[in-house]
């Protein structure tokens, strides 16, 4: 099958951070892989109602939070059109050539770079190795053959991942500087994971549903209907080309 064949579906859970989700709509319009692709939007927060009308965009507004992420992530799965999926964390920016470069080197079901460009504090600080599960690109059934993702709060994608390496052995790929698709942004309160907070022993998951019904009682977060506006908030091709030329200290990515 010819890789503009494939149809891919990108999956997207989120809960109350419209400005990094209209950021997250907008990497996937700018795509450039030519092939069938939607984008499914998954949002359980019951104080917004998320709309955008675009023939490959869909957008699920459930009242009912889902148990835990692991819950939602396989209901996003089952959402999918298409035979091949591709997360798409919903505070993460992927730049326009994810899909193509990831579709054509699709093997044996899978294909994931062992690394990505980290950005902290709003800066592009190097290429770090990490599990980036929200990179990858797997067809359906090596999802259907290891049972899902677990039914847990924190780590449901690196546990996913691990059923996948015990299961059909699959290893990572490499990529050059230039060919990296993937800007992971860590910001300390932007993640559900969030290091303090695990620290702390604290339930991540609930204390990040307390934190985005605070933004909203406060104005920082809109409550009800929201109707989506996708743009990026600056230029993140040019800004991985400026630190690929060696210009990584001037280079921050405005979030």
């Amino acid at each position: 099958m010819r890789g503009e064949q494939i149809g891919v579906s990108c999956l997207c859970r989120t809960y109350g951070r419209t400005g990094l989700l209209e950021e997250a709509i907008q990497s996937f319009l700018v795509q450039d892989y030519p092939g069938p692709k939607e984008l499914i939007i998954l949002n359980d927060l019951d104080a917004q109602e998320l709309r955008f009308p675009h023939q490959d965009v869909t957008i699920v507004n459930v009242r009912e939070r889902y148990p835990t992420l692991g819950d939602k992530c396989n209901a996003l799965v089952e959402l999918a059109r298409f035979d091949v999926l591709s997360p798409w964390d919903d505070d993460d920016i992927s730049l326009p050539w994810r899909l193509s470069t990831s579709l054509a080197r699709l093997r044996d079901g899978y294909f994931k770079p062992r690394t990505a460009l980290f950005s902290q504090q709003g800066f592009i600080t190097g290429f770090r190795q990490a599990p980036f599960h929200a990179q990858s690109c797997f067809q359906k059934d090596l999802w259907q053959a290891v049972g899902g993702y677990p039914p847990i709060d924190v780590g449901e994608d690196t546990q996913f991942e691990t059923r996948l390496r015990t299961r059909f052995g699959i290893s990572h790929s490499e990529l050059t500087p230039a060919e990296h698709f993937y800007i992971y942004r860590w910001r300390g309160d932007g993640h559900v994971s969030d290091t303090k907070t695990l620290k702390a022993g604290l339930d991540c998951y609930e204390v990040f549903d307390q934190n985005v019904r605070n933004q909203i009682k406060t104005g920082e977060e809109p409550e009800g209907l929201v109707e989506l506006k996708p743009a990026w908030r600056t230029d993140y091709v040019w800004e991985a080309r400026l630190y690929n030329m060696g210009l990584g200290s001037l280079v921050r990515t405005n979030w």
